[in-house]
C-alpha cells in the first residue's frame, strides 16, 4: 500500500542523523532524500484518489514533518516549498496531520 511505504521512507528520514556538526556547504542526507522524492510525494499529494485517503495523506505529511525535524536547519531551502505545498494540502483535505508539520516548520 502506498501509505505504507510512504511511512518506511519517513522512518528512513528519521534515521539520517549527522553524528555531529555538519560540515559548511554540505547538504544533510534528510535533505537529499526529500529533494529527490519531491516529485513523487507532491504527485501523490494533488492526486485526488490520493486526497480522499486519510491514511496517505497522514503518510504523506509524516515524510514531511520527519524530514524537518531531522534535518532542522538544513530545511530552510525548502521552507517556502513546505510551506506552500502543506497549506494547499490542508486547505483541500483539512487533515490534521498538516497542522502537525506546519507546527514542525514553526519550531
Amino acid at each position: 500500500h502506498l501509505a505504507d511505504e510512504l511511512q518506511l521512507m519517513a522512518a528512513l528520514i528519521k534515521g539520517m542523523e549527522f553524528p555531529g556538526p555538519s560540515t559548511p556547504g554540505s547538504v544533510h542526507p534528510a535533505m537529499k532524500l526529500l529533494e529527490a522524492a519531491w516529485p513523487v510525494v507532491s504527485t501523490v499529494a494533488d492526486a485526488p484518489v490520493c486526497r480522499g485517503d486519510k491514511v496517505v495523506i497522514e503518510a504523506v505529511c509524516e515524510v514531511q514533518k520527519r524530514a524537518v525535524q531531522t534535518a532542522r536547519g538544513a530545511a530552510k531551502p525548502l521552507l517556502v516549498t513546505l510551506l506552500t505545498g502543506v497549506d494547499k494540502l490542508f486547505t483541500t483535505t483539512r487533515q490534521a496531520a498538516c497542522l502537525e508539520v506546519l507546527a514542525t516548520l514553526a519550531e
